[in-house]
């Protein structure tokens, strides 16, 4: 049978500021390297950083919310 205690909390709260911050970043990569400036290559880097930012977000707003769920 499994054991379902609950670990140490790792992460105390979340930052949901820093997904404005980066996604400019991602897509400036993405652009540049559409537009020539730098290699090709950085446009599979750019939609990967892309996929893992939203997929990041997604479980930092399902945290959030349910840290405020369980708050009286």
């Amino acid at each position: 049978m499994a054991d379902h205690r609950q670990g140490p909390v790792l992460v105390t709260g979340v930052q949901l500021w820093w997904y404005v911050v980066t996604l400019p970043m991602i897509l400036g990569l993405m652009y540049i390297s559409a537009a020539g400036v730098v290699s090709p290559w950085f446009v599979p880097l750019g939609l990967f950083a892309l996929i893992f930012w939203l997929i990041s977000l997604v479980f930092a707003l399902v945290a959030l919310i349910r840290q405020r769920r369980k708050k009286p």
